[in-house]
């Protein structure tokens, strides 16, 4: 089952907000010093030009994963979640000084980011899979039992099959050249914008507004 609009469009909001450097100066596509000839090139300087993500010191990183605290921090924020220091913490890997700690509490206290046996891996990169999980979580994207016609389907874990084959049959999600969707690599800033990119085609043609206050303010560093 395809996502509705408003889910798609409040998904391409958090996926803006996902490849956005919260660094004090930003440059414009054009200055980039290492996204000449990359395969999301075209991507970048699209969504550089609307303002929505920005370089630092010169360059982009489009190969840069995330981490899940990090990626926690940008979901919570697009939900508009305020600090909580009543929020227990239940991970035992879970630092309550980090500055990602009390995103990835409310994420688990709204059932976003679970965890497993009493970890959260805050500081490992953010896989593909999980991250797509996450979101349609967090919106409320509808999983289907179609099977998913890419050759490594078979990698994907079952707690993220159902969505994953509804992502990529509405085109949200798209496989690689080797007709592949790599459910276990970390995502990129690269593919979180071409990700972004897809969800917009299939959005409404205008791209939501997005809070200055929320994508200019914080700890992450890309």
């Amino acid at each position: 089952m395809k996502a509705s609009k408003r889910m798609r469009r409040m998904i391409s909001g958090v996926l803006a907000v996902a490849v956005i450097s919260i660094a004090p100066l930003s440059v414009s596509a054009a200055n980039f010093s290492d996204t000449e000839n990359h395969w999301a090139e075209r991507v970048i300087d699209k969504w550089s030009e609307k303002g929505v993500i920005r370089g630092y010191d010169g360059k982009f990183s489009p190969d840069l994963p995330i981490i899940r605290g990090d990626f926690a921090v940008i979901i919570s924020r697009v939900l508009s979640d305020t600090e909580d220091s009543a929020l227990e913490n239940v991970f035992s890997d879970l630092n309550t000084d980090a500055y990602y700690a009390n995103a990835v509490l409310q994420l688990n206290k709204k059932g976003i980011m679970l965890g497993s046996d009493g970890v959260v891996r805050p500081s490992d990169n953010i896989t593909r899979e999980e991250a797509f999980v996450m979101l349609s979580r967090a919106y409320d994207i509808e999983g289907i039992s179609d099977k998913i016609n890419f050759e490594d389907e078979n990698e994907v874990s079952d707690w993220a099959y159902a969505v994953i084959s509804s992502m990529c049959k509405d085109g949200t999600i798209k496989g690689s050249s080797d007709n592949k969707i790599h459910p276990k690599d970390s995502v990129t800033r690269a593919e979180v914008v071409q990700l972004l990119e897809n969800i917009n085609k299939l959005s409404v043609s205008d791209m939501p507004e997005i809070d200055k206050n929320i994508i200019e303010v914080g700890e992450i560093i890309w």
